[in-house]
């Protein structure tokens, strides 16, 4: 199991869904960078729940520094952070069945011994891990001049901002869940950041966004397919032949409905049977209002990492 990215910059994640908590260490960090704690915070409750159509487990987040800070900077050894869980229940967890649509099957076929309450590994809640090591990057990059944003800009079919809302309730009246996509923007790039030809940029940041469990498909750039003549700048993405051209970086990410839905389905159980039952738990029936700060926080990661690569720490 790999549970490390990047290149000079890297992120290690651990920790589980139900396990006491999950943490990450982040290494290959410049010396003397400022840690704006409340920043961390802030983008860590962008990813916390709160809308009555996603999950009822709510974390409060709190962050543990181990390592790598002196005085409110950086000192260029590993930043080590831990996050609490303690909200998680294993009493509401039901064994003996594969949920549908999650990595229970696959992963008890891959590791022999693995935990799947509540996902363990796999679970969504690794990816706080991320946002807090994906701020961090985001200091980093700010203070470089470059900044990440983010923005729903569909939900399910829906492409008016003003009817998502309805779009998600009607999936939850149907006991479904809904997708969607993000629009993530970098701007103030420099001019050459990837490794042609293998590591272009697009495909360094295809890796680290896909490496987000919800996230099926990523596009770059404003593609209109009908012509090329007054679209080539639009259509590039910001990137050219692997590398940043220094204009807008612009993507579309998407991702899939979230697959714990209170719909009857049928349940392959550990036995080899398979009957016809509802999941009961908390879910979330859309994952929209919680991902964009996870999809900024992997581009950020993988962006400084681009960046060191060309200029050093």
């Amino acid at each position: 199991m790999s549970s490390t990215f990047g290149t000079i910059c890297r992120l290690t994640t651990f920790g589980e869904s139900h396990g006491p908590c999950i943490g990450m260490v982040l290494d290959g960090l410049e010396s003397g960078l400022e840690v704006d704690l409340s920043f961390i915070r802030s983008l860590l409750a962008r990813r916390r729940p709160s809308h009555s159509f996603e999950t009822s487990r709510v974390e409060a987040d709190e962050l543990h520094i181990e390592s790598g800070i002196k005085d409110g900077r950086t000192t260029g050894d590993p930043l080590c952070m831990l996050i609490e869980n303690k909200a998680h229940d294993d009493k509401s967890c039901i064994k003996g069945f594969y949920r549908p649509g999650h990595g229970d099957y696959v992963y008890s076929q891959r590791f022999e011994n693995a935990n799947l309450l509540g996902g363990g590994r796999y679970s969504g809640r690794e990816t706080a891990a991320r946002v807090a090591a994906g701020a961090i990057a985001m200091l980093a990059l700010k203070k470089k001049g470059i900044e990440l944003s983010s923005a729903l800009v569909q939900a399910g079919l829906e492409t008016d901002p003003e009817r998502f809302e309805t779009a998600i309730d009607n999936a939850r009246c149907n006991k479904d869940s809904i997708g969607g996509i993000i629009l993530l923007r970098a701007s103030g790039l420099p001019i050459g950041l990837g490794e042609p030809i293998f590591d272009k940029a697009e495909a360094l940041l295809s890796h680290a966004i896909m490496s987000i469990g919800s996230v099926k498909a990523i596009s770059f750039g404003d593609l209109d397919l009908s012509s090329a003549l007054s679209n080539n700048q639009k259509a590039s993405g910001g990137m050219v032949a692997g590398l940043t051209d220094g204009t807008e970086l612009l993507a579309r990410v998407t991702f899939k409905p979230t697959p714990s839905i209170a719909a009857e389905q049928n349940i392959l159980f550990q036995d080899g049977t398979v009957q016809s039952m509802s999941l009961e738990g908390r879910f979330d029936a859309f994952l929209g209002y919680r991902i964009g700060c996870v999809i900024e926080a992997m581009a950020a990661l993988s962006l400084l990492d681009m960046w060191y690569m060309r200029y050093g720490r």
